[in-house]
């Protein structure tokens, strides 16, 4: 990633598919110089970058506010590894809800899906953990958006359940599934 903050701010966006143009609104200060910058940009994952800065050129000013807005934000480092911790536990509670739930059928299953899986749901269990002051998501900052908050929360339920929920066995027939899936014979299995 670049290391000054205005190229940082433009590579996020450019990460997540947005424009860069038009991204700082600038004003002088003064007929004598100085400038003020500010941007103010929602993210696709309910983050808003809001960030000011003044200098003495727009290119100063425009790095003062990108550095205020990624401050706010505070972006993680191992975000990769939380996104893909996040996939892992998104799997759990599906495989947790069609199993306890088996006998209720599929469409009770997939209601509690539904009323319990979903996003919006996700970001309010983080809200109580967080209010609740859990050091689990107190280190994930308080001003990402929801769909960050619900990344975070499948990615813990991945960290906490995934040695009770996953067998030692689980990896050699997870490959056996795949291989099925992909045209493999379907062989049977003798304990």
């Amino acid at each position: 990633m670049a290391s000054n903050p205005k190229n940082k701010l433009l590579e996020l966006l450019q990460w997540y598919g947005m424009s860069t143009t038009g991204v700082f609104k600038n004003e002088q200060v003064s007929v004598h110089g100085g400038w003020r910058s500010a941007v103010h940009l929602p993210l696709p994952d309910g983050q808003v970058l809001t960030g000011r800065g003044e200098g003495q050129r727009i290119s100063e000013a425009d790095g003062n506010a990108a550095a205020e807005a990624l401050a706010a934000i505070e972006i993680a480092s191992d975000d990769q590894a939380l996104w893909s911790e996040a996939q892992l536990g998104d799997a759990l509670i599906k495989l947790a809800a069609y199993l306890v739930l088996r006998e209720a059928g599929p469409e009770a299953t997939s209601h509690w899906l539904q009323k319990h899986e979903r996003d919006k749901a996700l970001s309010r269990l983080f809200e109580r953990w967080k209010d609740a002051d859990d050091p689990r998501v107190r280190a994930y900052g308080v001003t990402r958006g929801w769909k960050f908050q619900a990344t975070v929360v499948e990615a813990l339920i991945w960290r906490q359940f995934n040695e009770t929920m996953v067998s030692p066995d689980a990896l050699k027939g997870s490959a056996e599934l795949m291989a099925l899936l992909e045209g493999s014979q379907l062989r049977e299995r003798y304990d």
